[in-house]
C-alpha cells in the first residue's frame, strides 16, 4: 500500500481557508460529515518519513467513524479512486470524536449569487417586476434537442411535455412554442417528415441552427470538452439569441403544471425587464440547473457567449476561469455548510450558465463589450422547490444530499409547485395524493432514485400521457 494517496477534495469542497492548520481542517471536515447523510473518506495514505502515518477512514454514515484504514482486500484500487468522481476526506485516528453537536441554522439554502448563499427571488412578489402587455407572438416557451441521439420523445408527441405546454399554457395565452434543432448536415439523427409535419400541425415553430457544440478554447481540457452533457447543454445557448421579447426554456422531460398561468406570466414579465431567471432544482446537486431558465434574448448575447467560450478555461478544482464553483449541497441557510467543489454538470451547462449570469467574469464582460448592443441580464435565482421541484437525493458518483424541500410539506405548500422533475414516490410532496393534489394522477412517479439510469442520457417524461 506504500505510495497510495487520498484525494483530499473534501477540504477544497468545503472551501476551508488556507491559513487553517491541518488539525483544524480535519475537525471542521469531520463535523461537517457528522451532519451529512453519506459523507465518507476512503483509502489509505502513507505519510512517508513522518512518525505518525495518516489514514483515510471509512465513514459509516450513522454518524460514526470506523477507526481502521481501508485494506487492500476491501476491493478498492488506487487508480479507481483517483479517477472516480467521489469525495475523499483525509483524516488521522484521534482519541475522541469531533462530531460534537453544533446547531444548524434554518432550512438548507436553495439559492445563491456570486458564489454565496442568497435569498431566493420571487417573481410573484408584489411589484417584483412590472407587468407588461405582450402582443401575441412576442413570448415563447422554448425546447431544444441536439439530435445527437435518437429523439425518442418525438415518437409519441401526444405524450410529450411540449404538447402539454402548447395546449395548456401557450396557445390560450398567445405564447409561441419553439423547438430548436440542428440543421440536417450537423444532426446525427434526423426527425422524420411525419414528425416535422406533426410538430407544425401542433403549432410548434421549428428553429434550425448551424451548430451543436460551439467553438471551444484549447484551454478547456479534452475530457471536459467532450463530456456527455456538453453537446446537450451548450446547444441550449441558442435560446439566448432568439428573436422574442421574453422566453422561458424548459427541458422536454419536465411537467409544467402551475395552478394558473399567473406564475408563468410573472416569469415572462421579469425576463422582459432584464433578469436571467433560473433555479437549482431543489438546491441539492448543483448551484444552477439548466433544465429551466428565462430571459430576454438577443442575437448579440449569443455571440458574446460564443466569444467567451473561445477564450475560456475550465479546471476541475477551480471551475470556469478559476473563479470557483457555486455553493451546493448546503445543510443550512448559511454559507458555512455548503460544498464548493465540482458538481453535477460543472463542465457543462450547470457550471457555464452560473459563471455567465451569476458571477462577474471579466472574460464575459470583455466578450459583451466586443459585441455591439449586447447586454448581460441580471441573474436571479428562484426557489427550486417551487419552480423546478425534484425530491431525489442521490446522483451516482456524488454524495447524497438532504432533502431541502421538506418545508413545503410542513407548511402545506405543495400546491405551489410550478414545474416537476424526477419525482420519487413516497418522499416529500409525493408522500401521498393528499399532499400532491391533482398532480398525483398526472405525474410519472419513480419508485426510487437508486437507479443509476435516472440521470443518464435521455430520460422519460415526468408527466403521464394525457387522455
Amino acid at each position: 500500500m506504500e505510495g497510495w494517496r487520498c484525494k483530499t477534495r473534501m477540504f477544497s469542497a468545503l472551501h476551508l481557508p488556507d491559513e487553517m492548520e491541518f488539525l483544524e481542517k480535519m475537525q471542521k471536515a469531520a463535523l461537517w460529515c457528522s451532519y451529512h447523510p453519506s459523507c465518507y473518506g476512503v483509502q489509505f495514505y502513507n505519510a512517508g518519513m513522518e512518525e505518525d502515518p495518516m489514514y483515510c477512514l471509512k465513514w459509516c454514515g450513522e454518524p460514526q467513524w470506523c477507526l481502521a484504514p481501508i485494506l487492500e482486500n476491501d476491493g478498492v484500487k488506487a487508480e479507481e479512486l483517483v479517477q472516480d468522481n467521489l469525495f475523499y476526506l483525509l483524516v488521522k485516528p484521534t482519541h475522541g470524536s469531533y462530531t460534537m453537536a453544533q446547531p444548524l441554522h434554518g432550512l438548507p439554502a436553495r439559492c445563491s449569487y456570486a458564489g454565496h448563499v442568497s435569498p431566493c427571488f420571487d417573481p410573484l412578489a408584489r411589484e417584483a417586476c412590472k407587468a407588461h402587455e405582450f402582443r401575441p407572438g412576442e413570448r415563447a416557451f422554448v425546447f431544444a434537442d441536439d439530435l445527437q441521439r435518437s429523439p425518442e420523445w418525438m415518437d409519441n408527441l401526444e405524450e410529450s411535455s411540449l404538447l402539454h405546454v402548447q395546449r395548456t399554457w401557450a396557445e390560450p395565452n398567445g405564447v409561441d412554442v419553439v423547438l430548436i434543432i440542428p440543421a440536417k448536415d450537423v444532426a446525427r439523427h434526423q426527425i422524420s417528415g411525419t414528425q416535422r409535419w406533426a410538430l407544425k400541425q401542433m403549432g410548434v415553430k421549428i428553429h434550425e441552427v448551424s451548430w451543436v457544440r460551439p467553438e471551444l478554447n484549447a484551454g478547456i481540457p479534452h475530457w471536459a470538452a467532450t463530456s456527455w452533457c456538453v453537446d446537450r447543454d451548450f446547444f441550449k445557448l441558442h435560446a439566448l439569441g432568439l428573436d422574442y421579447k421574453a422566453i422561458i426554456f424548459y427541458d422536454s422531460d419536465l411537467y409544467v403544471n402551475p395552478m394558473s398561468f399567473a406564475p408563468l406570466s410573472a416569469v415572462f414579465n421579469c425576463a422582459y425587464q432584464g433578469y436571467f431567471l433560473a433555479s437549482a432544482l431543489h438546491g441539492g446537486f448543483e448551484p444552477l440547473a439548466v433544465g429551466f431558465f428565462a430571459l430576454r434574448p438577443a442575437p448579440a448575447l449569443l455571440r458574446a457567449a460564443q466569444r467567451f467560450l473561445r477564450n475560456a478555461t475550465y479546471d476541475e478544482e477551480r471551475s470556469w476561469n478559476q473563479l470557483g464553483f457555486g455553493p451546493w449541497g448546503c445543510l443550512d441557510s448559511t454559507d458555512d455548510w455548503c460544498l464548493r467543489s465540482v458538481h453535477v454538470g460543472a463542465e457543462c451547462g450547470q457550471g457555464l450558465f452560473y459563471n455567465l449570469f451569476y458571477r462577474a467574469d471579466a472574460k464575459f464582460w470583455s466578450a459583451l463589450q466586443a459585441e455591439a448592443a449586447s447586454v448581460r441580464p441580471l441573474g436571479v435565482m428562484l426557489d427550486g422547490c417551487i419552480w423546478l421541484y425534484e425530491n431525489a437525493i442521490r446522483v451516482p458518483g456524488f454524495p447524497e444530499v438532504i432533502n431541502p424541500c421538506l418545508d413545503l410539506v410542513s407548511q402545506n405548500r405543495c400546491s405551489e409547485i410550478v414545474v416537476y422533475h424526477k419525482v420519487i414516490q413516497g418522499r416529500g410532496c409525493a408522500a401521498s395524493p393528499e399532499l400532491l393534489g391533482e398532480a398525483w394522477t398526472k405525474l410519472r412517479l419513480h419508485p426510487s432514485d437508486a437507479n443509476d439510469s435516472l440521470y443518464t442520457f435521455f430520460t422519460s417524461p415526468t408527466m403521464k400521457p394525457e387522455l
